[in-house]
């Protein structure tokens, strides 16, 4: 018998007006179950069957006959809760249109099960709040069906397999989110009818009807047997173990493991835990050149969509014998002058690439430089033909051809050149003229590396690692025309991101180069609208980030003349701020949870408008940046306007989060949406993906202090829900580490520095290349795929920032030094030493010599020409975490001794401190 009837009107309007909140829906009789012994659809069951669709019942089955994209499917009244479905399905095709058992609760709320083939994996998804996530899953062997159940209960849900339809399994188990609880699910639905939204129609359009434009062929679902009742009385709510699988589900295991161990986290404990990147890439490039050239995992040369790749004989490298990545560092370490090495046969081969341009300036025609060191290993000659090959264009042509013979023990070297803006027109060179060009640019990058703050602490990667971000940085900052524009990246992300841009030049500051950070603020203030809004490419963060950074440029300088030809956009932007979030309030009621916030794209891959407490905070922050610059330029009355909006404003974002902070199993959960929870609907109301992204954005601007009820709920939620892996950022299974700089930041705050140091080598570990110190955005961490998006701007700025401020940092009149170093670099016979550090109190140096095994730690300190009023404390750290005894100072009074530090006031010129255990 064949079914293409839709809802009978009575059962659509008592469905439809209980999702609209007007009563309980119609209970189901329980238990119920179906067999499909009979020759028609037995009574309860409604057909829902979209174009072309066909449903019969016959033999103990119920056969759905569809369209590949089009809904096709039974439902009936359910309105239990708790409730327990289950059924057999039959191997059939699709993914989202998959035969599936369903419980929907609305257009945007349900959950489903399915297996899909070929592969018999099983699929979950789960709308909340028509936010869609999914979910594949390891099942078992292969059979002719599958027993699939979905069980309800109060505070959480199982997604169920089993092999004999007795014996079940939970494959997934979640927390019932908050749209879902307290109201049973108004339908049980089974067949096809999950669209992902690919369609010319309304989406999400009710009961599952997402027909795709383009129906797909024809698909046939198989429907054994389905039954409903309420599940047994112990699973009417989570167990205790169920509940503490959860739990462990969400905490950062590893993370806890290694804050647990004997000692601070290290590197190599840390890394031990995954596998390094697996496709490594590093640009070279001339600093704030307009192109640039990249080295990519097989060492293959990419210079835009050009790619030049040495081959030997008739093999290619990269297919050749041995090692099919190379090996690969960076020249003195950290000079952006990559060497890769591998095996061909019985050769061992380096390559050298780096890329130079006349003075090493950014105006003049730049070439990548490529040299081959091919030694012979074997006790037989080798000689075959060595071939240069440029892609490009879509054709490919051998730009040289060398035949060098290679005496056993022996070994040649081939070089060439490939201009950056006709790589095609590469040619071969002479081994006088690269090492000539090799000299200039080595020379060139040591000058520009040698400014600045210089750090030399006992762990060398890191004295690498700081100078190649910095290198790298220097790189993606292209030149065009008269503006300096700062990349997030060589090769990808060809855009200025003004809030990554804004943090860079921050980053600059810190690290000592006012010259470059200046440049580059005033190029990206050319994109400040009349208006006064800035906007960049990213979202409306851009602003406060901007602001919050010209005022950092000052305080980091003392430029004053800067700061007064800045004043004019700051107040441009202040301005914009006020009106705009007045112009919102006329719209708000007073009870609106998002009074006083602001409607605005909020990043960049979110492009609707939205209410973001990412955005608010960060305005908060320029809006009190540009207030205190005002006051010092004596310009009172826009200071005193800018100081009260801040200060309103701040107060508002603090009223709404108190109202939009939800509880759930006991727990207090602020969504950074406060207004759709969207980034929590997708992941179930877990902490994971781009919750932990942008929850860690909140915590960066200084709104949300350490002791804010607000900063703890987000803290926790991170914590609790899966938010943290190593303590980075959790995204989509691996990390995006730099988004994890806000709750770095407040774990400094906190004092929690064991937390620091673990993001800090998780970072090392996982947020670069091990070897070449090229970050990386994502990172998929179990099998060390990573993302093409390295070397990456915003990540470097963000490892940049964590570590100078590890190394010391402003805590409001106090400067804090050492205060987040590890204890393994003041073991015995180590040093830390910082010179030429720009603070808000002028520069500063310091250095620690560990003599632990004389029970001593000695000190010198260069303190700043304007002493902080709250004193210098000084962090020594022992490495067996001793407590200090006493102190002997010169040229500065001790004015408090704690377990591991000292505060010192009154200094009048360089001080020593000898630290004394007993």
């Amino acid at each position: 018998m064949s079914f293409s009837s839709r809802f009978p009107l009575s059962f659509r309007v008592t469905a439809l007006g209980f999702l609209a909140g007007a009563g309980a829906p119609p209970q189901a009789d329980l238990p119920f179950a179906d067999s499909f012994a009979a020759e028609a659809l037995a009574p309860g069951w409604t057909a829902d069957v979209g174009p072309a669709g066909a449903i019969t019942v016959a033999n103990g089955e119920l056969r759905i006959a569809a369209p590949m994209n089009a809904h096709a499917h039974v439902e009936r009244a359910l309105g239990i809760d708790p409730v327990r479905a289950e059924c057999e399905l039959g191997p059939g095709e699709g993914v989202s249109w998959a035969g599936s058992l369903f419980l929907y609760w609305d257009a945007g709320d349900w959950c489903q099960i399915s297996v899909l083939e070929p592969d018999r994996r099983l699929y979950v998804v789960e709308a909340i709040g028509g936010v869609v996530s999914e979910h594949r899953l390891e099942t078992r062997a292969p059979a002719e069906w599958h027993h699939v159940a979905i069980e309800l209960a109060a505070d959480g849900i199982r997604y169920e397999t089993s092999d004999d339809g007795v014996l079940w399994r939970t494959a997934r188990l979640a927390r019932r989110p908050p749209p879902w609880r307290d109201r049973p699910p108004a339908l049980l639905v089974v067949g096809k009818g999950y669209g992902r939204g690919e369609t010319d129609q309304a989406y999400p359009r009710p009961d599952l009807d997402n027909d795709y434009a383009d129906l797909g062929p024809s698909t046939l679902v198989r429907v054994h047997r389905v039954a409903v009742d309420r599940p047994a009385p112990p699973r009417a709510r989570l167990t205790e173990a169920e509940r503490d699988q959860l739990e462990a589900n969400g905490r950062d295991v590893l993370g806890e493991l290694e804050l647990a161990a004997e000692g601070d986290p290290s590197f190599v404990s840390v890394s031990g835990h995954y596998p390094p990147l697996a496709d490594p890439r590093e640009s070279l490039g001339v600093k704030d050149g307009s192109l640039e050239a990249v080295v990519l995992a097989d060492g293959t040369i990419a210079i835009g969509d050009a790619r030049a790749s040495f081959a030997l004989g008739a093999v290619d490298r990269a297919a050749g014998e041995g090692e099919r990545r190379p090996a690969k560092r960076l020249l003195s370490g950290h000079l952006p002058i990559v060497l890769a090495v591998w095996r061909h046969g019985p050769l061992e081969v380096e390559q050298t690439a780096f890329v130079w341009s006349a003075e090493m300036n950014a105006a003049a025609s730049a070439f990548a430089y490529l040299r081959l060191r091919i030694a012979n290993t074997s006790a037989e000659p080798w000689a075959a033909p060595v071939r240069l090959r440029v892609a490009a264009a879509g054709t490919e042509i051998t730009a040289a051809v060398w035949t060098p013979a290679i005496p056993p023990g022996g070994e040649a070297r081939v070089q060439a050149r490939l201009p950056l803006d006709a790589p095609d027109a590469a040619r071969e060179v002479v081994e006088e003229e690269l090492e000539a060009r090799l000299a200039a640019c080595t020379a060139s990058w040591n000058a520009l590396l040698g400014q600045g703050m210089q750090i030399d602490v006992p762990e060398g990667r890191v004295n690498d690692a700081w100078r190649a971000w910095l290198a790298y940085n220097f790189i993606d900052v292209d030149r065009a025309g008269d503006r300096l524009e700062p990349h997030d990246g060589s090769g990808f992300y060809e855009l200025v991101y003004g809030y990554s841009a804004a943090l860079y030049c921050h980053a600059l500051d810190l690290a000592g180069f006012p010259a470059e950070a200046r440049a580059y603020l005033d190029s990206i203030a050319r994109a400040v609208s009349p208006e006064g809004l800035y906007a960049e490419n990213f979202g409306l963060p851009d602003t406060g980030a901007l602001l919050f950074a010209m005022f950092e440029h000052y305080r980091l300088t003392g430029d004053r003349e800067w700061l007064q030809s800045a004043a004019p956009a700051m107040q441009r932007m202040s301005e914009w701020i006020a009106r705009t979030r007045q112009e919102s309030m006329a719209g708000q009621p007073a009870d609106s949870p998002v009074r006083g916030l602001i409607f605005f794209r909020p990043y960049c891959d979110r492009p609707a408008p939205a209410y973001s407490y990412f955005t608010d905070c960060y305005l908060v922050q320029g809006l009190q940046s540009a207030a205190d610059a005002f006051q010092i330029l004596g310009m009172d009355e826009p200071a005193a306007r800018a100081r009260t909006e801040a200060a309103a404003y701040r107060d508002d974002v603090f009223r709404s989060m108190r109202r939009a902070a939800i509880q759930v199993d006991e727990h207090t959960i602020l969504p950074v949406f406060p207004a759709s929870h969207e980034l929590l609907r997708a992941v179930g109301y877990s902490a994971r993906d781009y919750y932990s992204l942008i929850a860690s954005c909140v915590l960066e601007p200084d709104v949300l202090g350490p002791e804010d009820e607000p900063a703890t709920w987000l803290i926790d939620h991170l914590r609790r829900e899966g938010g943290l892996i190593l303590g980075m950022s959790e995204f989509a299974g691996g990390i995006d580490h730099a988004y994890t700089y806000g709750y770095w930041r407040q774990m400094l705050l906190r004092d929690e520095i064991e937390r620091v140091i673990l993001g800090f080598y998780g970072s090392l570990a996982y947020g670069m290349s091990r070897d070449t110190y090229s970050a990386v955005e994502v990172n998929h961490l179990k099998t060390g795929a990573n993302d093409p998006t390295l070397p990456h701007l915003y990540s470097n700025t963000q490892q940049i920032r964590l570590l100078r401020n590890m190394l010391l940092r402003e805590d409001g009149d106090r400067l804090l030094l050492a205060g987040a170093t590890p204890r393994d670099w003041l073991q015995d016979g180590k040093r830390i030493r910082v010179a030429a550090a720009p603070t808000y109190f002028g520069p500063v140096g310091y250095e620690i010599d560990s003599r632990v095994s004389a029970g001593r730690i000695i000190a010198r300190i260069d303190p700043p020409p304007s002493p902080p009023r709250g004193g210098i404390v000084l962090r020594l750290r022992h490495p067996r975490g001793l407590s200090l005894a006493r102190a002997n100072v010169r040229r500065a009074h001790v004015a408090d001794l704690g377990t591991d530090t000292i505060l010192l006031t009154e200094a009048t010129g360089p001080i020593v401190v000898e630290a004394i255990y007993e």
